[in-house]
């Protein structure tokens, strides 16, 4: 499984999120889209809206989740 998340230091749903989710160990790949221009345009290409926007891997699967959606964080990553 692989998870991306695009966030930016301002956004306090992204520290929240990320806070949680080095809480339960979970491993994840962060890109500031305020300050690295290639995370920028792969955010854009997303059609981001906002952030936190993670995108989960999983085999053939993606899925997408706007904003510090805890249950569909935990329902994606099988955590109860």
């Amino acid at each position: 499984m692989e998870i991306t998340i695009y966030m930016n230091d301002n956004c306090g749903y992204c520290h929240d999120q990320k806070k949680w989710m080095n809480e339960l160990n979970i491993q994840y790949q962060e890109k500031d889209i305020r300050n690295d221009q290639n995370a920028h345009t792969e955010f854009l290409n997303l059609k981001g809206l906002g952030t936190p926007l993670t995108i989960i891997k999983n085999g053939n699967e993606v899925s997408q989740i706007l904003g510090f959606n805890q249950a569909q964080l935990k329902k994606i990553l099988g955590i109860k």
